[in-house]
C-alpha cells in the first residue's frame, strides 16, 4: 500500500487503523479518488501523510484514550467505523472530537463518501503553519514570563499575528503580566467537547488591547490535571494553523505539558540569568534535552538581565552551557516598573534598553510576514506532521 508523491490534489490519502472487512478494503483501494498510505511511514514528506484517518474500532474500545493516541501522529480528521455499538457512542465521538462515524457494515461507497466528506472538509479549513516558539527555564523567577509576554508584544508591533499560550498549567502568570482578565482558559478548551479546530479555538482566545492574543493558564491548579499532553500537542498544532507566530510560556518543571511544548517548537529559547544557581539549573535543562534527542540547532540560550552588577557575562554563560548566548536582554529597572503596571515594556518606554532588545530578537526570530498580512486571524487546520504508525 505503498503512497505515491505524484498525485492529484482530488485524491484523498487515507491510513488505516484497524482493519476493515477485505473485500471492502479491495473495493476501496480500487477507487481512483482514494489513496491507502503504508501503515508504519513515519517520515515527514506531504505524501505520506493523510488527509483523513478510518479508525476501525472492535468491542471494549476506548475511544478517548484510541483517539488521544491517534492526535499524537496526525491532526487529520477521524472517522471511526465500529461494528460495536453502544449508547453512549455518540457522545463519547462529540467528546473525542471524531468526524464521522460509521456503524459496521457499511458498503464500500458509503464508507468512501464518509472518508471524502471527512478529508475534504479538512483540507477546506486548511491554512499555512505558523511558527512555534517555546521559552522556557529550568528556574523561577529568571523572567521567563516578561520575555513571552514582551515577545508576543513585539511580534505583533511589526505585523505579525501572535498568540501567547500560557503552559504553566498551575501557576501560570501571563493573564496578569498583561493586565488582562480571561474569561475562558486552556482548562476550559481541553475539556470541551467536540473536535478541536480553528474556529473552536477562537473562542477560548482572550484578546490583548496590544493585539496579540493570549490563552490563558487554568485558573485554579487542580485543573491543570484536566489538560493532557495530547491535547497540548493538538492545540499547539491547530494556534500554528490560526496564526504567523505562536508563542509559548512554560513552567519550570519538566512536565508533560513543557514537553509537548518543546516537541511542536520551532524555536526553543532556553533562558538564564547570569547568576551561578540559574546557570546550573540551565546547564541540566540542556543536558537533559539532549538526553531527549532534541535536535539541539532548535535551541538558542537567552541571557536575561545581562550586565547585572556581580553577575556573569556572556561568556562564562556560554563556556558553562557549552553554547553560545544566541540573544542578550540587560538588566533595566523599567521591566519591574512595566509588570507592576500589567503593560509590555515597549508600551511603559519603547526606547528602553530592554524593549529594543526584545524587538530585535522577535525581529531574529520572526518568519518573514505573508503577502498582504494584515494582523486578523487565519482560519483552518493545520497540516499533518506524520503518518500515523499502526
Amino acid at each position: 500500500m505503498a503512497s505515491n508523491g505524484n498525485r492529484a490534489d482530488s485524491v484523498v490519502r487515507v491510513l488505516v487503523a484497524g482493519a476493515l472487512d477485505h473485500g471492502v478494503t479491495e473495493q476501496l483501494k480500487a477507487r481512483s479518488d482514494l489513496l491507502f498510505l503504508e501503515a508504519g511511514r513515519t517520515d515527514d514528506s506531504d505524501a505520506n501523510k493523510p488527509d483523513v484517518v478510518v479508525y476501525v474500532a472492535s468491542a471494549g474500545y476506548l475511544l478517548d484514550n484510541d483517539v488521544s493516541v491517534l492526535r499524537s501522529w496526525t491532526n487529520a480528521p477521524i472517522v471511526l467505523a465500529t461494528d460495536a455499538p453502544r449508547d453512549s457512542l455518540v457522545e463519547e465521538a462529540l467528546r473525542a472530537g471524531v468526524s464521522d462515524v460509521l456503524i459496521l457494515p457499511q458498503s464500500a461507497d458509503s464508507i468512501a463518501f464518509a472518508l471524502l466528506k471527512s478529508a475534504r472538509s479538512g483540507r477546506a479549513e486548511g491554512g499555512p503553519e505558523g511558527h512555534v516558539i517555546t521559552v522556557m527555564s529550568p528556574k523561577g523567577g529568571t523572567g521567563k514570563t516578561v520575555i513571552a509576554t514582551n515577545l508576543a508584544d513585539a511580534l505583533r508591533k511589526d505585523g505579525h499575528r501572535a498568540l501567547l499560550v500560557d503552559l504553566d498549567l498551575q501557576f501560570g502568570d501571563g493573564a496578569i503580566m498583561i493586565g488582562a482578565a480571561p474569561t475562558a482558559t486552556i482548562h476550559d478548551l481541553a475539556t470541551d467537547k467536540g473536535e478541536l479546530d480553528a474556529d473552536k479555538l477562537s473562542g477560548f482566545i482572550t484578546e490583548h488591547e496590544s493585539g496579540y492574543d493570549l490563552l490563558a493558564a487554568p485558573l485554579r491548579p487542580e485543573e491543570a490535571d484536566g489538560v493532557s499532553e495530547q491535547k497540548i500537542a493538538r492545540m499547539l498544532r491547530v494556534a500554528a494553523s490560526s496564526y504567523d507566530v505562536v508563542v509559548v510560556d512554560t513552567s519550570p518543571q519538566f512536565d508533560a505539558a513543557l514537553l509537548a511544548g518543546v516537541e511542536v517548537s520551532d524555536e526553543l529559547l532556553l533562558l538564564t540569568s547570569p547568576e551561578v544557581t540559574s546557570l546550573k539549573n540551565a546547564r541540566v535543562a540542556l543536558l537533559t534535552l539532549q538526553r531527549l534527542s532534541l535536535d539541539t540547532d532548535r535551541i538558542s540560550v537567552v541571557l536575561n538581565r545581562a550586565g547585572l552588577s556581580g553577575g556573569l557575562d556572556a561568556g562564562e554563560v556560554s563556556h558553562a552551557l557549552g553554547k553560545p548566548v544566541r540573544f542578550k536582554l540587560p538588566n533595566d529597572p523599567i521591566v519591574p516598573a512595566a509588570v507592576n503596571r500589567g503593560l509590555p515594556v515597549r508600551r511603559v518606554d519603547s526606547g528602553s534598553r530592554f524593549a529594543r532588545a526584545v524587538s530585535a530578537m522577535a525581529i531574529e526570530l520572526a518568519p518573514p510576514l505573508a503577502a498582504g498580512s494584515n494582523g486578523s486571524h487565519r482560519n483552518g487546520l493545520s497540516g499533518t506532521l506524520v503518518a500515523m504508525a499502526s
